[in-house]
């Protein structure tokens, strides 16, 4: 079985099984390894898409790895963690009462 079949395979066990990050991740890499083939206009063997994934890795390591030198304290984590919604919103104060309106944009 090919690199290819596998992480066509896991992609289907990671969406029977709902694991979100697992579905990520492999999304992530195919897309790379798809870039890649369009870059170099042919098909990857396995030993290509291997490198893709090394070097994938590695720079994951070292986002985390400045994340932490940095100190950043809201760094994103896959761990479930909700944020805010997307839809900001405005208060305007009402000029003939002493009310507050709230906004959706």
């Amino acid at each position: 079985m090919s690199l290819r079949d596998r992480l066509t395979e896991d992609l289907k066990l990671a969406m029977k099984a709902r694991d979100q990050l697992r579905m990520d991740v492999i999304r992530m890499i195919k897309a790379a390894v798809l870039n890649k083939e369009v870059e170099m206009k042919k098909d990857l063997d396995d030993a290509e898409m291997s490198r893709i994934m090394t070097t994938m890795i590695k720079q994951r390591k070292e986002s985390v790895e400045q994340y932490e030198k940095g100190s950043v304290p809201n760094l994103p984590q896959k761990s479930g963690r909700k944020f805010p919604s997307s839809k900001p919103t405005f208060r305007r104060r009402s000029h003939q009462t002493n009310s507050t309106e709230s906004w959706m944009a």
